[in-house]
């Protein structure tokens, strides 16, 4: 009995075996029928949108699985490995071809005419339009102004010195309010952006006994109303005063212009920032800690100016006018000249004595040329001349001497 039993347990493992054998056979052949892939190959058809030599390659495809596959049926004795490997190759085919597809739409999708991803395009239109660089030499007098503007004796004159790298031949720095008078124009630069930096002197627009308030005021405004940009200097160790909000309530009714507000002597590591929040009241946004002879501060101001608020002019063109000097001893008249030949205004003049310090130069154009007339400031005898603002006046005067390549030495005829 046992013996029997275990013959017909064995015959039936054997038969099972078989018919299983057989059954997974047939599975395989009819899993891999031509009619089934042409079924799976319809979803690597691409849209009807697509272009014409999408649809060749993909159709192609299609043809070659159903013709391999079809020699596949018609072999039988072909190895089901074989088969198997046959039908992989077709998929791998027809995913990277699907992957293309994708890859090429997303690109037609996601570019405009500049060939710019969306995302790009969204990030320059949140942060305005980007200036774009100049490779074209630019003549001196068209680069962007920055105007320097403020009260009087906060440390303009320092801070253009720096901006500038101008410190031998710079604007006249001393101790006293009201040492410049007219607007100065001086060249810098800073990472690759070329400018220009005026010098005014303090604005002051309550009653005053000082002569010239007036007339420095129109200079300063008229600075401002050419400027790209205007820098609201401060002092930051004397505190916010009432000028200082008059100038601040006069810029926020009548600048149309981007602002920045300068706290200036605010080397400090400790106190600086805790000085500079005082001016928040001025109401023109964020007051930037500086210090004019150190520097401090000022190359993230020029950061910010340049990158927001400039064209970059990388060439600039190199000046080749005829300097020429208005030399003379103080009060004859060549400042007077000097407005004469522009036509304008362009340098305060007044019977007092030693009215222009600092030396003004503008270009002039003329059929034979282009040349730079420069006002001094009046030079009197050594013996008579003491250190100070005067000192000062008298050696750029002689500078200019040297810079020129024509003088024009001016006397009082009455005298």
């Amino acid at each position: 009995v046992y013996l029997t039993t275990s013959i017909m347990l064995v015959t039936f493992c054997i038969w099972f075996s078989v018919a299983t054998f057989f059954i997974n056979i047939k599975v395989s052949q009819s899993y891999i029928t031509p009619s089934f892939l042409h079924l799976r190959s319809q979803r690597y058809h691409i849209s009807q949108d697509s272009s014409y030599s999408h649809q060749v390659l993909c159709a192609t495809s299609s043809k070659s699985i159903s013709s391999k596959v079809s020699d596949a049926n018609n072999s039988p004795k072909e190895s089901e490995n074989e088969e198997f490997l046959a039908w992989e190759k077709e998929e791998l085919e027809l995913w990277e071809v699907e992957q293309q597809l994708q890859r090429t739409q997303i690109i037609d999708d996601d570019s405009n005419e500049d060939g710019l991803p969306r995302y790009m395009n969204e990030m320059l239109s949140e942060y305005g339009n980007p200036l774009m660089e100049n490779n074209d030499p630019t003549p001196v007098d068209k680069l962007p102004i920055i105007a320097v503007i403020g009260r009087p004796n906060t440390g303009k004159s320092t801070i253009v010195n720096k901006l500038t790298n101008s410190y031998k031949d710079g604007a006249i720095v001393h101790d006293e309010p009201g040492i410049t008078r007219d607007r100065t124009y001086r060249s810098g630069s800073w990472c690759e952006y070329n400018f220009q930096v005026v010098d005014t002197g303090g604005i002051i627009f309550d009653d005053t006994d000082d002569i010239f308030a007036e007339r420095i005021t129109q200079q300063a405004l008229l600075a401002l109303s050419e400027a790209t940009v205007a820098l609201f200097v401060c002092d930051g160790k004397e505190g916010l005063t009432q000028l200082d909000k008059i100038v601040a309530d006069w810029l926020r009714k009548n600048n149309r212009i981007p602002t920045y507000v300068l706290v200036n002597k605010c080397e400090s590591e400790t106190v600086g920032i805790t000085q500079a929040q005082e001016f928040w009241e001025l109401g023109l946004g964020q007051p930037w800690p500086v210090s004019g002879i150190h520097g401090t501060g000022l190359g993230e101001v020029l950061d910010e100016v340049t990158t927001k608020h400039m064209v970059k002019v990388t060439h600039v063109l190199k000046e080749n006018a005829t300097n020429i000097a208005l030399i003379g001893r103080p009060n004859v008249g060549k400042s007077s000249l000097f407005n004469k030949l522009f036509g304008k205004d362009r340098s305060i003049v007044s019977d007092v004595a030693g009215t222009t310090r600092d030396t003004i130069d503008e270009v002039i154009t003329r059929s034979s040329g282009r040349y730079r007339i420069v006002d001094t400031a009046g030079i009197r005898r050594r013996g008579k001349v003491d250190y100070g603002a005067e000192y000062f006046m008298v050696n750029r005067a002689f500078k200019a001497i040297k810079r020129a390549d024509v003088i024009i030495l001016l006397l009082d005829a009455i005298d």
